[in-house]
């Protein structure tokens, strides 16, 4: 199940999935993305998307793979470079 993070048309929060039908539709769920969810039933019109999770901080690992270097003409790190991303980074 592929959720998405959504404000309504109404300004609700919610969690659901996308109508294959019509992608401007979500089928809403109860629960978040790292617990049981459920299906109520209910349906939403997407007013806008939102990022699937809000992070508190973001870690990431800079050249963390040959290609990677490569492409950006650098030298391979002999020891992982490790950076943050600003939380408010994160779109949907």
């Amino acid at each position: 199940m592929k959720l998405i993070h959504f404000i309504s048309d109404r300004g609700n929060t919610c969690y659901g999935t996308a109508d294959p039908g019509d992608p401007a539709i979500a089928r809403i769920v109860t629960g978040a993305p790292f617990g049981p969810v459920a299906a109520t039933g209910e349906t939403a019109v997407i007013a806008r998307l939102l990022p699937p999770v809000i992070p508190v901080a973001i870690f990431a690992l800079g050249l963390n793979y040959g290609k990677h270097a490569e492409e950006t003409s650098f030298t391979a790190p002999e020891t992982p470079v490790v950076l943050m991303k600003a939380a408010t980074s994160v779109i949907a």
